[in-house]
């Protein structure tokens, strides 16, 4: 099954203190060839402040969220960022914080998709299946054009299932498509042939 990429950069004590200790500390990083930054200062870094930072720079591409991966005694804030898509294309990439209290290492995933960063929790991989005996991959679980007129939809992985399709017209539905037509035409016809009498008395 596609997977979406997910990064959690390394934790803080309070989500409201401020992390910066300077102007124009940065984070930034990189989703569908469009690169993405968030410049904070001294009074305005806090994790809460630059999750909101990057959902307004990023909004609909990237979601940022502010999750306690610790316990209530033991606190520890991370900065979470999820792609909106699935799969190898939608990789957030060059991920880096120049803000002082705020640690990243933004190394990409090797060859075999494997994360080399202890951030990249969750790597974004493509959808593959094996279909008549070609492998096909897919950004989503919805492959379309393998088959001709027909989407497979994925919904479970399971490497060792084969599943049989068998494709054939709809005949009800056919047929039910041009009931509907059939009826809308007789209407119409209807419609016309009263629009078109005359009636002497009512003029």
């Amino acid at each position: 099954l596609a997977t979406t990429d997910r990064w959690a950069l390394d934790g803080v004590l309070d989500p409201d203190t401020d992390l910066a200790t300077a102007a124009n500390q940065t984070v930034s990083f990189d989703y569908d060839g469009t690169t993405y930054s968030v410049a904070v200062g001294t009074t305005t870094s806090t994790l809460n402040e630059i999750a909101s930072g990057i959902n307004t720079v990023a909004s609909g591409k990237v979601a940022a969220t502010v999750v306690n991966s610790g316990t209530d005694a033991s606190p520890n804030w991370q900065l979470v960022l999820t792609a909106n898509d699935t799969g190898e294309d939608f990789r957030l990439e060059n991920m880096a914080s120049t803000v002082t209290g705020l640690v990243v290492n933004g190394a990409s995933p090797n060859a075999q998709g494997v994360a080399q960063s202890r951030n990249n929790i969750s790597v974004g991989q493509n959808a593959i299946a094996v279909i008549d005996g070609l492998t096909v991959e897919r950004t989503s679980n919805d492959f379309t054009g393998v088959i001709a007129g027909v989407t497979l939809s994925l919904l479970q992985q399971d490497i060792n299932t084969t599943v049989t399709l068998t494709v054939a017209p709809d005949k009800a539905a056919v047929k039910s498509k041009v009931k509907e037509f059939t009826d809308a035409y007789n209407e119409v016809v209807k419609y016309i042939k009263t629009q078109n009498s005359y009636d002497e008395e009512s003029g």
